[in-house]
């Protein structure tokens, strides 16, 4: 059973010209393909003839004699060229230039290998040196001749003619309507195609014949039937699915008697792509992979257009599109603000469908929209995609499965204080906005480049790392929430620890107007703090062991006069060494 093939094809839209050009190649085939070939005399002397010499295996060798006489034999599987031979062999003495079996007439058998054979008679009652001639018989395999038929519009078919796999120079095409059957001449029209129209409708059974040297002996005939007429469907998509970047398309069944073109082309004409569909291999769907085409985020347009192998009709399908879609999300203090969004084709679209872990959630009318999710953790993402639907055609967007493990900035924490405890400094901050997996803390260098120092699990951190020539310690703290996202760094925060190096005010005015009004160390962090204060005769009337507090200039709640005072400040730095620091100071009212 013949079985109808695909072929890409191009054909020009000039009917008229191409049915022109068929008929012309027709009466030409018709009147001198047909035409035989006249009989084979032998050489060099006419002794004897054939009515074939070339054909297909298993080729049945008939000489006929034109000369009276006994005995005659011939050399009929001789392979040798007599012409090759440095002996004369029209004598009678051919024996060195023939390599064949010599037997009378009644034994010659059939060629059954294909080749180039000459065909030797020895003929006793020729005249002396003409008693040996030859003709040259070829024999090539006999196969099936290769071609495919379609059906066309307008009562037409469509035979594409293949040589290539055979050594055939022509075939006889009988088209099964009682006409005369055809020759054709491998290589008369490019790409051996020949078009035909039936003169009324029906079922006919082509047959196709090979030939050789204009014989057709021994060679094979293939026959298949085809129908004149057709019924074209309108090409339609019935799905578009994308995955990985992939794109598949799905529509109805075409049919391989039929060319089909489909076209997949960028909403904003940046890339087109016109692929020759084969039924065959892809009767009903069709997968696109092209590096090139984002389907994630942008959209396409898809068409299919369907023709016959004579270019009597086309037709195109309706336009569909594919779904775009892309997230976005970023922290609002201790959620995440999730964005979805889809876009796609206007026209024909009824409507576009937002699914959340594969359950439908919410309708869209438009070509573009977005979803807004809020949520408290970032391990809380789920599966999100949207279909949208063009008259009966599906098109899906990519699943989207946010993953934002490196992709979010959390909202910073605050560090609020800070103690020197013996050699150690003990850190307390904010919790972080969001669920936390640990928090990183940092500290500046003596060089001043912020370095790790260490990790909590809490919001505290006791930091036994400190540098003995460090007078302050400067901190900032980062976190990462479960999804491995590092947070904003949190406000630096400077600690003094040390006085050792420091200078203080010599004079300080405590008259109310916010400017100079204490004497004081400051924000810092001591062991064993104490700062007092005496008169110019060594009394003592102030004293403290928090290096925030400072003197306003009063002793029992009244204020001191103006003049010169002590100051003695001690402390146990990081080192456990005790240190003192006293200084004159003169307060101005």
């Amino acid at each position: 059973m013949f079985e109808l093939k695909y072929r890409h094809k191009y054909f020009p839209k000039t009917n008229l010209s191409r049915y022109f050009l068929g008929f012309f190649c027709f009466l030409l085939l018709s009147t001198f393909g047909q035409t035989s070939l006249a009989q084979t005399q032998s050489t060099p002397v006419a002794n004897f003839e054939m009515d074939q010499v070339i054909g297909c295996a298993p080729f049945i060798v008939t000489p006929n004699n034109l000369l009276a006489g006994n005995p005659i034999l011939y050399y009929f599987e001789n392979t040798l060229n007599p012409e090759d031979c440095s002996v004369d062999y029209r004598g009678g003495n051919g024996t060195s230039c023939f390599n064949g079996r010599l037997e009378p007439l009644e034994k010659i058998e059939p060629l059954t290998s294909p080749g180039v054979y000459y065909i030797g008679q020895i003929n006793g009652s020729a005249v002396d040196g003409n008693k040996i001639s030859y003709i040259k018989v070829t024999v090539i395999e006999a196969k099936e001749p290769d071609f495919e038929v379609f059906t066309c519009a307008n009562n037409s078919v469509h035979l594409d003619l293949d040589f290539s796999q055979n050594e055939y120079d022509s075939y006889q095409i009988n088209f099964g309507d009682g006409s005369d059957p055809i020759i054709y001449d491998k290589g008369t029209i490019a790409e051996d195609q020949v078009d035909y129209t039936f003169e009324t409708m029906g079922n006919f059974d082509i047959t196709v014949t090979g030939r050789i040297g204009g014989q057709t002996v021994s060679c094979v005939k293939k026959t298949t039937r085809v129908s004149s007429e057709i019924n074209v469907q309108k090409p339609a998509f019935t799905s578009l699915t994308i995955q990985n970047n992939i794109l598949r398309i799905q529509y109805e069944r075409i049919e391989p008697i039929f060319l089909y073109e489909l076209t997949i082309k960028a909403l904003d004409g940046s890339q087109t792509e016109v692929i020759q569909l084969n039924p065959s291999a892809s009767p009903d769907q069709r997968f696109f992979d092209d590096p090139a085409f984002d389907f994630s985020n942008k959209v396409y347009s898809l068409s299919m257009k369907v023709t016959d192998f004579c270019n009597n009709f086309e037709d195109t399908s309706e336009l569909v599109y594919t779904v775009s879609a892309t997230w976005q999300a970023a922290y609002v203090v201790d959620q995440i603000d999730l964005d979805v969004s889809y876009s796609t084709g206007p026209e024909g679209l009824s409507g576009v469908v937002f699914q959340e872990n594969n359950s439908p959630q919410e309708n869209f009318p438009t070509a573009n929209g977005t979803v807004q999710r809020l949520l408290t953790d970032c391990t809380q993402a789920g599966e999100y995609s949207f279909i949208a639907t063009f008259g009966s055609t599906i098109s899906s967007s990519i699943v989207l499965r946010p993953d934002f493990n490196g992709m979010l900035t959390p909202e910073s924490t605050r560090i609020n204080t800070g103690e020197l405890i013996n050699v150690s400094f003990k850190l307390e901050f904010d919790p972080a906005p969001t669920e936390a997996t640990r928090y990183i803390i940092f500290r500046k260098d003596l060089n001043g480049d912020l370095q790790q120092v260490g990790t909590s699990n809490t919001n505290t951190f006791t930091d036994t790392t400190l540098d003995r020539e460090q007078v302050e310690l400067c901190y900032v703290i980062r976190y990462e929430d479960n999804c491995g996202n590092i947070s904003d760094p949190s406000n630096e925060e400077c600690f003094i620890i040390s006085l050792r190096n420091s200078s203080f005010p010599n004079a300080f005015s405590p008259n109310g107007d916010g400017i100079n009004d204490l004497f004081i160390v400051g924000q810092g962090s001591f062991l064993q703090f104490s700062m007092t204060i005496f008169n110019r005769w060594g009394a003592l009337i102030f004293q403290t062991t928090d290096p925030a507090v400072g003197w306003n200039g009063t002793f029992n709640g009244a204020p001191v006069s103006s003049g010169g005072y002590i100051y003695q400040i001690r402390f146990t730095d990081i080192n456990n060494s005790n240190i003192q620091q006293s200084g004159n100071l003169l307060l101005i009212r």
